[in-house]
Order: structure tokens, then C-alpha cells, then sequence
């Protein structure tokens, strides 16, 4: 279904929302431009898991990992930006695989990069910048 949003705090809202489908195991491909609301929408993940920390794209560190509060089990929400990885193989290097498991969920910026190693059932959310202010985000129902 496609979303329009007119602001970071719609897209951020989005995000709070989607975060209610998520479960240990999950996959979330976030695909789209520069600018498109990549961040802002798992910002919103974020926030609807429960955590609290300031959530920024971690581009030159490539994963942050944060404990989701009061989940049972112990869930880690994973955040990678993936705009400076140059194919799958590196992302192999960094132990991507082991990121992938049940305790775990795993949401990507740039996922589009790794096409080839991404699990069958990851979800696939489509950003599309339509001006300075509208951002389409496409999420699948």
C-alpha cells in the first residue's frame, strides 16, 4: 500500500506503525534515494519497539544494535546502512548472516545492494522522494 507523507514526523509516525508487524526474525528492507526517509521511517521502528536512544544512520560504522526494552524474549533490533558496502561478499564479511536469526530484528538501508543474500520473506518498503517536503513509502500489506 502506498503512504504519502508530507513530513518527517508522518514518516516517523509510519514507522510506529509498521513496527507492530515486527517479530524476532524479521527482515526489513529499506529501499530508496538520499533524503527519500530511510531514517525517519526507523526512527519510527524504533520508537514503536520502545527504545528511546536517539536513532541515527549508522553510514560509516554500518550496523548499530539496540536492546528492544521489555520484549520476551530478549529481542536486539539491528540498524544497518548499507551505502558504503560495495556487494554482498563484504557484507558476508561483517557476519551479516548471523544477524538473521530469531532474537534478532534486522532493518537495512540500502538493502538493494544486497539482493542476493536477503531471506525470501523480508519485507520490502519503497521510498520515493516526490519533493523537498513528500516522500512516497511504499510497504506491502
Amino acid at each position: 500500500m502506498d503512504h504519502i507523507s508530507r513530513s518527517p514526523e508522518q514518516t516517523i509516525a509510519l514507522g510506529q506503525q509498521f513496527s507492530r508487524r515486527l517479530r524476532g526474525g524479521s527482515t526489513v528492507c529499506l529501499i530508496g534515494d538520499l533524503g527519500a526517509g530511510k531514517t525517519q521511517f526507523m526512527k519510527g521502528i524504533a520508537l514503536g519497539l520502545g527504545i528511546t536512544r536517539t536513532i541515527t544512520s549508522p553510514t560509516f560504522v554500518l550496523l548499530k544494535q539496540y536492546p528492544v526494552p521489555d520484549s520476551e524474549p530478549s529481542l536486539t533490533l539491528n540498524h544497518l546502512d548499507l551505502y558504503r558496502v560495495d556487494g554482498d561478499l563484504e557484507a558476508l564479511g561483517f557476519g551479516f548472516e548471523d544477524l538473521l536469526t530469531d532474537d534478532q530484528i534486522t532493518c537495512i538501508e540500502w538493502a538493494d545492494r544486497l539482493t542476493s543474500i536477503l531471506p525470501e520473506d523480508a519485507v520490502e518498503i519503497i521510498f520515493t522522494y516526490i519533493d523537498d517536503t513528500t516522500r512516497s513509502i511504499s510497504i506491502p500489506n
